[in-house]
C-alpha cells in the first residue's frame, strides 16, 4: 500500500490513519484474526490495497467514509464490487462500538433481509468485534453486504464489502 489517500481537507491525520488501518483490519478477515498490534504496524497511507485477488482504489471520501472500488468499475452511481470504510471517531469502547453496530443492524433490517450476525467480545488477544451479513434490495436490484464493526487504534471502523 503506496501512495496518499485522497481523503477530504474535513479529514484529520487521526481519520486517515485510522481508515488505513482499517484496510489493514479489513485484509486480516476473517473475524476476530486481526491482533490490534499486526494493525499498528499498517503502512502509515493508503490509496490502493488488494482484497480477495482484487485490487481496490480509492474513489470518495467524506466525514469518516471512505469507498474504494476495482479499477474497472469508477462510476459509484453504478458500482458492481464495492469496500467502504466508515470511521466513527467517538466511539471508544465496546459499549459504543455495540452500538454503532446494533444501529447499522436496525438500517440492514429495514431495508433488507440479515442473514447472519455474530459478536466477539473482547478478549486479551482481541478487541469486541461484530459482524453483520444482509441482503439488501427490491426485485430489480439485490446486494450482498458483509459489515464487520471493529476498534482499531482506539475508534471505530466499519468495514463494508
Amino acid at each position: 500500500m503506496r501512495g496518499a489517500l485522497h481523503l477530504m481537507p474535513d479529514m484529520t491525520s487521526r481519520t486517515r490513519r485510522i481508515t488505513v488501518l482499517g484496510i489493514a483490519t479489513l485484509l486480516a478477515l476473517p473475524l476476530a484474526t486481526a491482533a490490534p498490534n499486526d494493525a499498528k504496524q499498517a503502512p502509515a497511507q493508503a490509496d490502493a490495497f488488494t482484497f480477495g485477488g482484487t485490487r481496490y482504489v480509492h474513489r470518495w471520501s467524506q466525514k469518516g467514509q471512505n469507498e474504494f472500488t476495482p479499477p474497472n468499475d469508477p462510476d459509484l452511481a453504478r458500482w458492481h464490487d464495492m469496500v467502504t470504510i466508515n470511521v466513527h471517531e467517538g466511539v471508544r469502547s465496546g459499549e459504543d462500538l455495540a452500538a454503532v453496530a446494533n444501529a447499522g443492524l436496525g438500517n440492514y433490517q429495514r431495508f433488507g433481509r440479515i442473514v447472519r450476525t455474530d459478536s466477539k467480545p473482547r478478549a486479551a488477544e482481541h478487541p469486541a468485534e461484530h459482524l453483520v451479513v444482509a441482503l439488501l434490495g427490491e426485485p430489480g436490484f439485490l446486494e450482498a453486504v458483509v459489515a464487520r464493526f471493529v476498534l482499531v487504534d482506539g475508534g471505530g471502523v466499519v468495514i463494508v464489502y
